[in-house]
């Protein structure tokens, strides 16, 4: 694949890319900069070729969508549990199938997906449980 080149990123992801090892972050406002980079790697293409591949499976690990759907699944049981969301809505909480903790988890949290697809929105958002 290709070395990607992006801007500098302000918005907090979990498992954010690192520069110079997932890819290569410039800032808009420096032109010489972004041009000596992009100069460097057009001239050392291995190191190019490593970072994106490095890149690559970084991304395939941590940001497909479903990737995302496990973090949100896993965030939202969490919240659940925290606020016992469950007992104070009448719903019961786990599914009584077989498995493993974390497949009980999501059982629960589809559950109440299922059930009020609203509930997300009664949960505190991260920005007002740290003010706490």
């Amino acid at each position: 694949g290709a070395l990607v080149f992006v801007d500098q990123m302000h918005v907090p992801i979990s498992h954010p890319l690192r520069h110079k090892q997932h890819l290569i972050l410039y800032d808009t406002l420096d032109k010489p900069e972004f041009f000596r980079l992009l100069h460097y790697y057009l001239t050392h293409p291995d190191e190019a070729r490593e970072i994106a591949l490095q890149g690559y499976l970084y991304a395939m690990k941590h940001h497909r969508s479903v990737t995302r759907l496990d973090y949100i699944l896993r965030s939202a049981d969490a919240a659940m549990a925290t606020h016992n969301y469950a007992a104070t809505t009448g719903l019961v909480s786990g599914s009584g199938a077989a498995g493993s903790a974390s497949s009980a988890a999501y059982n629960r949290t589809s559950q109440m997906i299922k059930t009020n697809p609203h509930f997300l929105m009664h949960l505190d958002s991260p920005t007002a449980l740290r003010r706490r």
